[in-house]
């Protein structure tokens, strides 16, 4: 039987005995999120995967914003396809089910529920080498214990085998949906309505500036998107394609405001003030430019279409450089443009 636990930017979990029981776990566990909610990064909380060789199980639990448990499911259920395990669900990770109502088709337990099926079971403890890393570790089949996992699975080669489910998983909320495209619809309206919606390709523009701009983000390695670079990006969409319209979204419009003038190219700005909403319009798009992190990758992933990402994903020697690999966290059909 196996199990495992993902835990926040790699910090570590104490270390855990073959004899450990669940229980236990949980009591230490416990004192790891109060810690890791001092943590000041706020994106990120232990998660928690369980496998059941015997009785073909695999429970995730998750307490993660909705983008980074986006990875989490998807990789879970890359990894029970792989290794012919059913997947079952911790209640909490719900909260995808609001943007994503196919979600509450999958199996779910509350914890309790999960505490009593694999109540005094042995464990072993493995750890990802980054949460950008592609660890075949996780693939592995651990008969007859309870794996532990500290893990983010932020890497697209854990589900690329499933990639059709996966986007079939991630359908947006219909509401959702026909808000979104009554944007692109404004967007190519005229006075004189001569101008056809069929005629106009939309790209999804996801600038990525507030958290990453701070000071312990730029320490940890993380690179914010240069004007250098969205420009780039955006003339090489306006060379492959005659009516190009950029849908801008990012937690920063007034910066983008002031950077990209619809002067230079035709420019909407998403109207929202909800996440949820600026990932669907983003997702409505034909093509992508994204900057880094999980918000913009998860757009551009569900849009399919071309993307154009910032080739510099972060600082070089940075604790953020070492726990992610390019070609695991990046698809290779995806473009990389410079911002320097």
């Amino acid at each position: 039987m196996g199990a495992a636990t993902m835990g926040a930017c790699g910090r570590a979990h104490p270390s855990f005995g073959m004899t450990q029981t669940f229980r236990e776990y949980c009591k230490i566990s416990k004192k790891s999120v109060s810690y890791q909610k001092k943590d000041g990064r706020g994106h990120a909380r232990p998660s928690f995967f369980w496998y059941d060789n015997d009785n073909d199980l695999k429970v995730c639990f998750l307490v993660t914003r909705v983008i980074i448990m986006m990875f989490e499911l998807a990789s879970a259920l890359g990894i029970a396809n792989s290794t012919n395990r059913t997947l079952i669900l911790q209640e909490n990770f719900l909260e995808l089910a609001d943007i994503f109502p196919r979600v509450k088709l999958l199996h779910f337990l509350s914890r309790r529920g999960i505490e009593r099926l694999i109540e005094g079971k042995k464990t072993l403890r493995l750890v990802e080498n980054g949460a950008g890393i592609y660890s075949e570790s996780m693939l592995r089949n651990y008969s007859n214990q309870v794996v532990l996992l500290h893990a983010y699975l932020q890497s697209y080669k854990y589900f690329q085998a499933i990639n059709i489910s996966v986007k079939q998983l991630f359908t947006i909320r219909e509401d959702l949906i026909r808000d979104a495209q009554n944007v692109l619809h404004d967007a190519v309206k005229d006075p004189t309505n001569t101008r056809d919606m069929g005629d106009v390709t939309f790209v999804g523009v996801h600038i990525r500036r507030d958290d990453y701009a701070n000071k312990n983000s730029q320490k940890f390695g993380r690179i914010v998107a240069t004007k250098l670079y969205i420009l780039r990006a955006m003339e090489y969409f306006s060379k492959r394609y005659a009516k190009v319209v950029f849908i801008v979204a990012s937690d920063d419009l007034n910066w983008c405001r002031e950077n990209f003038p619809d002067n230079m190219f035709v420019i909407v700005f998403s109207p929202f003030t909800s996440r949820e909403l600026d990932f669907t319009l983003l997702t409505q798009c034909n093509h992508s430019i994204v900057s880094t992190g999980s918000f913009g990758w998860w757009s551009a992933y569900l849009t399919g279409g071309e993307v154009v990402y910032q080739r510099e994903l972060s600082k070089p020697g940075s604790k953020k450089d070492k726990r992610e690999r390019r070609e695991d966290r990046i698809p290779n059909t995806w473009v990389p443009i410079s911002g320097f």
